[in-house]
Parts: structure tokens; C-alpha cells; sequence
């Protein structure tokens, strides 16, 4: 109990360095990715959905944004796998960033899950990488019920711009299965 101030000053401290390496331009990405990655599952070590749930969620967040960048960096089975870990970060995250207590933290959450699953369907392919698309447009478009033109028009403006590219492509997708 005496240590818990100082472990919370770790995990906030974890959640710093990964945000810096996972922003950082100085040697290999995939390399400061992983670090990011090991940071922010040390802090979720600390920050327990029981006891700081809103970090958590953040850091859950954080956690599937580093996922995914490594995944989209990484191929073949290693990589398909990192997107899944991605997804299943996002989701949870969701379980606390909910629309009615964190709407604008759970449009930027959707938006972020919309990212995944597009990533998740394109590396799928066929039926169920369409599916999986159609879910990533069926998050932006949630996410969009809060981010919208009127209230917050930079998440509305990022939100649109993934819907719309990945609305092309759904399309796509149902013509090529046709």
C-alpha cells in the first residue's frame, strides 16, 4: 500500500517513454515500437482496469495504437498476429471508454478500432476481409454520432477521411466479389 504513489509515478512514467517511442523519428521504428509496446504493457500492470479504470482504458488505447503500427510494419503470421492484439486492445478499452460516461474518449476509440479492423480485412482478404471492412465502417460511423462537423470538427475531418477511404474500398470489395 505505501508503494502505491510510487508505482503510479512508474506507470505514468512507462506511459511517457512509450508515447516517445512510439512518436520518435531516431533509429528503426519496428525497434521503438516494441519498446513502446513493453511500456505500456508495464504500466497496465499498475493501472489494473479494477483500480484506474480511465487509465487503463488509455493506456489499452495507446497499447493498440503501437500494436497496430507494428503489425502494418511487420508481415505474415507475426504481423496478422500483432493486428489482432491491436483489436483485442481497442475492444478493451471500449469495455470502459463507453459513450455515455467518455463519449468523446470512445468516438476517438471507434475511430481507432475502425483503423484496426480495415487493417485486420485488407490482410484477410475475400469474403471475411470484407466483412471485417464493413466493420471498420460501421466504427467510423459511430464514432461520428460524437465527432461531429458541428461540436469537434478535427475528429469529425479524421473520422470522415477514414470512412471515406474505406467506404471506397468496401465497394470495391463487393464488386470484386460479385
Amino acid at each position: 500500500e505505501d508503494r502505491k504513489p510510487a508505482r503510479q509515478v512508474e506507470a505514468a512514467a512507462l506511459i511517457s517513454l512509450g508515447v516517445e517511442y512510439q512518436n520518435t523519428t531516431l533509429g528503426p521504428p519496428v525497434a521503438a515500437l516494441e519498446r513502446a509496446i513493453a511500456c505500456y504493457r508495464a504500466a497496465l500492470t499498475v493501472y489494473t482496469r479494477e483500480e484506474w479504470p480511465e487509465h487503463w482504458a488509455m493506456t489499452q488505447n495507446n497499447l493498440g495504437a503501437a500494436l497496430r503500427n507494428q503489425g502494418t510494419r511487420t508481415g505474415g503470421a507475426q504481423g496478422a498476429r500483432l493486428v489482432r492484439e491491436a483489436l483485442a486492445a481497442y475492444r478493451a478499452a471500449l469495455e470502459v471508454h463507453t459513450r455515455e460516461e467518455l463519449p468523446q474518449h470512445w468516438a476517438t476509440t471507434q475511430n481507432n478500432l475502425g483503423n484496426v479492423l480495415q487493417e485486420q480485412g485488407t490482410r484477410t482478404g475475400g469474403a471475411e476481409g470484407a466483412r471485417l471492412v464493413g466493420e471498420a465502417v460501421a466504427a467510423y460511423r459511430a464514432a461520428l454520432e460524437v465527432h461531429t462537423r458541428e461540436e469537434l470538427p478535427q475528429g469529425w475531418a479524421m473520422t470522415q477521411n477514414n470512412l471515406d477511404r474505406k467506404s471506397t474500398r468496401l465497394n470495391s470489395s463487393h464488386v470484386a466479389l460479385s
